[in-house]
């Protein structure tokens, strides 16, 4: 990993990022080396190491608030957001793991602290200059790109994307010969080959007018994209920031691999005998945590119902108590986002379908008889179950009906 890391980043760029201050606390990593050391050992979910699960955060997250100079949907802010959490989760994650590694001395003993504070000082430098600096700016230049690709995809497709170099002679061979590539926005170009296509990369895309230039070749145009990042730590970089809601590359070293259709979307079918799983469970927990709470400065509460024609009962009340129960009900940082799509556009919803309470519930069970005896108890006689689309994905969303006429936000799944 080690060296898998130091390539993609590449040493030259260490050297002119090394001197760049990403604005990181240090005495975070200080605290978290000194309780390591006294405790021989680690899990993610541990204060110290949450310190500095936060801290990078707080560094990698003001890029992306600072690249967000306009109104934006705010799930789209949600999931940059989360995924800038996960990223620095997974991110200290390999910190921690090399850190603990280099506890024992060559003998087999553990080394005195003093020993062990040189050892790890170079991880800090490392992760947390050279690396850190580098992925501060590419959450700048992807943030920015993902708040275009947003506006462009409401205005359709009367105007065509081109891409943009710098222009200067600072600028890569295989990314110059990207320059002017005009496409329409639909085109599968795009979706591998918005920038920024590396670190430090500043490449830009703009909207132009159809017929000022001619339209590039798109099946030329991708072989030229794929020629440009045709180096393993290149390869990464093929992502849209845009379509994909993500800051950062969803193939990145930091993250775990081999576990893409794990049912809890991070990443790993759970095993507690392994360190890597109870890590990346530990670290979706927090991102859950983490992103309730943010999801609740975005969903406006209101205390009066309020008329949509589309929702069976004509009244939706959206109280904090509604709010906070969506968000319990919400598992994955993916369903937290769409909670908040939903609660800010209720009128998209369609094709209700009445569910009556304890439905696919055993209720021979005496915990489900009292669930639904609590929720008998609220005023609440039945859900209603709606269909809509987010991100290109059915959802299945429920109401609960109340007894006094009107619906409240309850929970939400994807569809089938």
């Amino acid at each position: 990993m080690d060296n898998a890391l130091a390539e993609l980043y590449g040493s030259d760029n260490l050297i002119r990022l090394a001197d760049k201050d990403s604005g990181f606390d240090h005495s975070v990593w200080d605290r978290v080396v000194k309780w390591l050391h006294s405790k021989r050992g680690y899990e993610i979910d541990d204060k110290p190491v949450k310190d500095l699960i936060n801290e990078t955060y707080r560094v990698l997250s003001e890029g992306v608030n600072g690249s967000i100079t306009e109104e934006i949907p705010a799930e789209l802010t949600q999931s940059l957001l989360n995924n800038t959490y996960i990223f620095s989760g997974f991110k200290t994650y390999h910190e921690m793991r090399q850190a603990s590694a280099l506890l024992r001395s060559s003998t087999g003993g553990f080394k005195s602290f003093e020993q062990f504070y040189r050892d790890v000082k170079k991880i800090d430098n490392t992760y947390n200059r050279s690396y850190l600096a580098a992925e501060y700016e590419f959450a700048v230049q992807s943030t920015q790109m993902a708040v275009k690709w947003k506006d462009w995809e409401e205005m359709g497709d009367r105007y065509l994307l081109q891409y943009r170099t710098a222009g200067d002679e600072r600028v890569r061979e295989e990314h110059a010969a990207l320059n002017n590539t005009t496409l329409p926005i639909d085109d599968k170009f795009w979706d591998s080959y918005l920038p920024p296509l590396g670190w430090r990369c500043r490449c830009t895309v703009v909207q132009v007018r159809k017929g000022k230039y001619p339209v590039s070749d798109s099946d030329a145009a991708c072989s030229v994209g794929e020629h440009a990042t045709s180096l393993p730590k290149q390869k990464i970089f093929r992502f849209n920031p845009g379509k994909t809601g993500k800051v950062f590359p969803p193939k990145h070293p930091y993250l775990p691999k081999g576990c893409g259709n794990c049912s809890r979307k991070l990443l790993l079918s759970y095993n507690p005998k392994s360190e890597k799983c109870r890590s990346c469970t530990n670290i979706s927990h927090l991102a859950i945590i983490e992103g309730r709470k943010r999801a609740e400065e975005s969903m406006p509460l209101s205390n009066t119902k309020v008329k949509f024609e589309n929702i069976l009962t004509k009244n939706l009340l959206k109280s904090k108590k509604t709010r906070n129960r969506l968000l319990r009900h919400c598992f994955t940082t993916e369903e937290l986002e769409a909670a908040i799509y939903f609660w800010n556009n209720p009128h998209l919803l369609r094709n209700p379908r009445i569910s009556v309470l304890g439905e696919n519930k055993d209720m021979s069970d005496r915990k489900a008889q009292k669930n639904i005896a609590a929720k008998k108890s609220r005023g609440v006689c039945e859900y209603i179950e709606y269909c809509g689309i987010y991100r290109g994905i059915k959802w299945l969303i429920k109401t609960e009906h109340h007894k006094a006429g009107f619906e409240q936000f309850y929970c939400l799944k994807k569809g089938n």
